[in-house]
């Protein structure tokens, strides 16, 4: 029997979730729902239990958001002064909350097995629901992967 899930997950990407003690990968790169949440109403609002229709962006990952185009434009003007020239410049910029939601399908075989979700490139925390249920870990740092 094979399992239909729904993850969403609050300011992360991923690469893959694997099953421990097995060479198992399942790849979460691709296409994924996704909404900036600037007010961080999510969690109070329960966007963890929405539709994909309501995530009104898509993102790839892995990718970023500058990749992607979303956030707030940047607009700096070309020009030869020193505050110009001394930086690189993004083309957008956000930093708060941010949305993600992708469903998969869990092989059969993967049923009361130990997976393992791994997030890298988040900047501070994130959060993750499984078909609207909370893990009851929070991934916090700037520098390590987040390894749920």
């Amino acid at each position: 029997m094979t399992m239909l899930k729904k993850i969403l997950f609050f300011i992360s990407f991923t690469l893959s979730i694997s099953v421990m003690g097995q060479q198992k990968y399942l790849s979460l790169a691709g296409n994924w729902a996704f909404k900036i949440d600037s007010l961080n109403v999510g969690e109070k609002e329960q966007w963890f239990n929405e539709p994909s229709s309501f995530f009104t962006q898509k993102i790839k990952l892995p990718g970023t958001m500058d990749d992607a185009g979303l956030g707030n434009p940047v607009k700096v003007l070309p020009d030869l002064k020193r505050e110009v020239m001394l930086h690189l410049w993004r083309k957008v910029s956000y930093t708060g909350a941010a949305w993600y939601q992708k469903e998969i399908i869990i092989p059969a075989g993967w049923e009361d097995k130990y997976a393992e979700i791994f997030l890298e490139r988040v900047i501070w925390a994130t959060s993750i629901w499984i078909d609207g249920k909370p893990l009851n870990e929070k991934g916090e740092s700037l520098v390590a992967p987040h390894t749920f």
